[in-house]
């Protein structure tokens, strides 16, 4: 029976271990994605600014190679992005009204990169926070395991059978209002744990609760 146990955690693990895999992957290749379209811009912005300046319009070339400097490198947030994206609304406006058509949509085909790239950059920073979730949820099973597995060793099964139906489970993808959950579980948890005279279990569900609360609101 034991071998048999000891085989299904192994292979819970491994499971775990590929789902990480997996959800790293997505992260990666939107990381890329969102890179490559800023990389775009940045070339479409290289254009545009040598066309301004080719036509003598210095002032606005300036606009243009001041957004190339925030492109530079990928980086930035898709909250420049966008903002990046409407000042060269206003670009394309003002040129309008000067009769640059030409030059007007060129300025579009730059707003269309930036846009595209603030979309992707979003997508990018939304995978790295749902990431960031499943992995605090998966620490926190863990250290909820520890505190159940420690309890049950020292012969405290009542105990551990309590504490254990107030921890909520997570799914695979936990939503903030799951970690909200399981925070509450944990804080009544701890308190359950600090009556019986547990202070350390106590200290570490506490802990542990303050760690979902903060991830929760990230």
């Amino acid at each position: 029976a034991q071998a048999m146990e000891d085989l299904a955690v192994k292979l819970e693990d491994a499971a775990l271990a590929a789902q990480e895999v997996k959800e790293t992957r997505v992260v990666l290749d939107g990381e890329h994605a969102a890179m490559e379209a800023q990389e775009e811009a940045k070339a479409e912005a290289e254009d545009v600014c040598s066309a301004l300046e080719a036509a003598g319009l210095a002032k606005d070339a300036k606009v243009v190679h001041e957004l190339e400097e925030v492109l530079e490198g990928g980086e930035a947030s898709a909250e420049e992005l966008k903002d990046l994206s409407r000042k060269v609304f206003i670009l394309k406006e003002r040129l309008s009204a000067k009769g640059e058509a030409e030059l007007a949509e060129k300025v579009r085909k730059l707003e269309g990169k930036l846009k595209a790239s603030a979309s992707k950059e979003k997508d990018a920073e939304n995978e790295h926070r749902d990431k960031a979730l499943k992995d605090e949820a998966r620490g926190a099973v863990k250290e909820i395991d520890e505190v159940i597995a420690g309890l049950r060793k020292a012969g405290e099964e009542k105990l551990a059978d309590e504490v254990e139906v107030l921890v909520v489970h997570f799914s695979n993808d936990p939503s903030p209002e799951e970690l909200e959950d399981a925070a509450a579980g944990a804080k009544k948890a701890a308190a359950k744990l600090k009556a019986a005279g547990h202070h350390d279990e106590a200290q570490a569900m506490e802990d542990l609760a303050v760690k979902l609360e903060d991830a929760a609101l990230a």
